[in-house]
């Protein structure tokens, strides 16, 4: 006998047994429970922990409760398709879903909980969610959970749409209710070798607390095609939100378009609350030739708190929008643009004030707390021209354009009555550092008693030079 084939619980003996070729929908008013998967390592239908449904083609799974939750009796076990989709549905007042490994070899997977109307607890919590494909496309990935007046959330391990030959598949979290939280114990990834990275959106908004936390690498990239935009969105209406990362962030593109790195919130000018987002380690967050935004407008009240770690942004824009002292740390804080021939300008007034370079505007330079051990901007392949505006530094600076036909300006401005000479000033222990590849040519530099080094082929000062008691070191390279 199927060891698999049991009482008033769905077992996968019976459901395989529909045919090779079914789609299966299993439909009930209350609670499913899917039985435990035993059975001989091997075996056709299913082995310990393993079942995959069905055999020879691309049919579906579908498990529907109109009141009532959808539970494995071991959350080890693995459902695989062959490409079919899986989909979960618990839409009662406080549906949950509790499930193990869901796998399907490029078919779509969608688990839905709860309703807007719930005042109960809805969840969703899982093992890995695995759509991706060889050769094929990945499947997307759809999680929603709706508690209503009540807790939220969302539980998963690995979550994986990639695909080496095809497009990865999109990756859609989302949670809503009183209290919501949303966890992701593992990578999320939607990379592709060969085609266009899927796009990854990660959203909570609640009433009361929220909190997103992503304890792995999130990847949209591609080599050959597009990378997929990588999005996070946490909104309250009574309290700050949070999303805490423990990983690197990658939507670059090595022959294709990159694609954006953004993080949201949905801004409240009565509440003026808004969200952290907090580091646990270190971070290299590369969005290549797109843009890292942190905050969709001005004054977003997206804050970034890296602690310790330290924090590498690479983007052809960069974009901290939570104003004054929004992004804090005790770490090294790299800026660089995904192109090492990219441009840079420093302190300008607007995004728009010089084409195609990476703009590190006032506001950017505002939104970073006194703090950090280090801040360097421009890359150590740097080989752009860096335009650098009045501008003052409370930390540590190294900015480099090191290598070819690399070099740093901040000589005389054009004012409307005459010529201005510009000054890079360093305050409290910020030392000052221009490293190029071809040439230096600046205004006044000064610091109160910090190293100034300059190191190009020719290096020029056209104002004075004043670090009080600390050394001037003037190389060439």
């Amino acid at each position: 006998s199927d060891p698999n084939i049991g009482g008033n619980t769905i077992s996968w003996g019976q459901i395989v047994e529909q045919g090779d070729t079914a789609n299966i929908v299993l439909e009930a008013t209350n609670d499913i429970t899917v039985a435990d998967v035993t059975g001989a390592a091997g075996g056709n239908i299913t082995e310990n922990n393993l079942v995959k449904l069905p055999l020879n083609s691309e049919g579906s799974l579908t498990l529907r409760s109109e009141s009532g939750d959808i539970t494995f009796q071991d959350t080890n076990d693995t459902i695989q398709t062959q490409g079919g989709d899986i989909t979960f549905d618990a839409h009662g007042n406080g549906g949950e879903i509790t499930a193990g490994n869901l796998v399907t070899n490029g078919g779509d997977i969608h688990l839905v909980s709860g309703n807007f109307r719930a005042n109960l607890k809805s969840s969703i919590e899982t093992g890995n969610v695995d759509s991706s494909s060889l050769n094929g496309n990945g499947g997307n990935i759809e999680l929603y959970v709706d508690s209503g007046q009540d807790v939220s959330s969302i539980e998963t391990g690995n979550v994986d749409s990639s695909s080496l030959n095809g497009n990865g598949g999109k990756i859609e979290y989302g949670s809503s209710g009183q209290d919501v939280s949303l966890t992701v114990n593992g990578n999320v990834d939607s990379s592709s070798l060969n085609g266009n990275g899927g796009n990854i959106e990660l959203y909570v908004d609640s009433d009361q607390d929220v909190s997103l936390a992503v304890n792995g690498n999130i990847h949209s990239s591609s080599k050959t095609g597009n990378g997929g935009y990588i999005e996070f969105t946490a909104y309250s209406n009574e309290s700050d939100s949070n999303i805490t990362l423990n990983g690197n962030i990658n939507s670059s593109s090595q022959s294709g378009t990159s694609g954006d790195i953004l993080f949201s919130s949905i801004y409240d000018s009565i509440s003026e609350n808004g969200v952290t987002v907090n580091l646990i380690n270190h971070g290299i967050f590369n969005a290549g030739t797109g843009l890292i935004r942190f905050g969709a407008v001005l004054d977003d009240k997206v804050r970034v708190a890296a602690g310790n770690n330290n924090l590498t942004l690479i983007a052809n824009e960069i974009t901290f929008n939570g104003g004054e002292n929004s992004v804090t740390g005790t770490g090294n804080l790299i800026l660089q643009p995904g192109t090492a021939s990219q441009n840079i300008e420093i302190a300008s007034f607007s995004k728009i004030g010089s084409p195609n370079a990476l703009d590190i505007t006032t506001d950017d330079l505002a939104a970073l707390q006194n703090g950090f051990n280090s801040i360097t901007i421009g890359r150590e392949d740097g080989s752009g021209t860096i335009l650098i505006n009045n501008v003052t530094f409370q930390d540590p600076v190294t900015i480099q354009a090191p290598q070819g036909n690399g070099e740093i300006r901040a000589e005389a401005q054009l004012q409307t009555f005459g010529y201005v000479i510009r000054s890079i000033t360093g305050d409290d222990n910020a030392s000052i550092t221009l490293i190029a590849g071809s040439s230096i040519l600046t205004g006044n530099i000064t610091t109160p008693g910090n190293p100034v080094t300059l190191q190009a082929n020719e290096a020029s000062v056209l104002g004075t030079l004043n670090s009080g008691s600390g050394d001037v070191v003037i190389s060439t390279n």
